[in-house]
């Protein structure tokens, strides 16, 4: 369906999805969440304090901040949805379904650097194998070396320091 350039380069990603897939969504949560705190940092300074130079170190203030804080959130809204779906799958009780979404949160959290690293090396590793599948691979050396790819992926990923 695509050509081998795409297959290749989609294998690429999925190495790098593998290997380096948690830094990768540290890099870019981190810089979504610095440009949003920016920006509304920015609107909310230009409009009320009519200042340029005001504005403009709040908004590198809170660009820097979000930089700080972006995985976090991130990690932090993962869990919260995570644990919502969960909740609400198990009980239509509002005050049960709010309960279980506390505890699940942190509970989620907790594990959320593991689980991460987990489904983006699974993530990796599909994006190979359907790769290796289109580029005319047979199906058992493509599972195989997806698989290995992956668990090697993830090995790597949660042996790096803790983020």
């Amino acid at each position: 369906m695509y050509t081998p350039v795409i297959n290749i380069l989609a294998i690429a990603m999925g190495i790098t999805l593998c290997f380096w897939g948690l830094q990768l969504t540290r890099i870019v949560s981190s810089i979504a969440f610095a440009v949003f705190l920016g920006y509304i940092a920015y609107i909310y300074a230009h409009s009320v304090l009519h200042n340029p130079v005001l504005s403009s170190v709040l908004t590198v203030s809170a660009v820097l901040i979000g930089f700080g804080l972006g995985f976090i959130m991130f990690r932090f809204a993962i869990s919260l949805m995570f644990s919502y779906t969960i909740a609400s799958i198990v009980t239509s009780n509002v005050y049960l379904v709010m309960a279980l979404t506390i505890i699940l949160t942190a509970i989620v959290y907790i594990l959320s650097r593991y689980l991460l690293s987990l489904i983006i090396s699974s993530t990796g590793s599909i994006i190979i194998y359907k790769s290796l599948i289109a580029l005319g691979l047979s199906q058992i050396p493509a599972i195989v070396l997806a698989i290995v790819i992956g668990i090697i992926g993830l090995v790597n990923q949660l042996k790096r320091e803790r983020i």
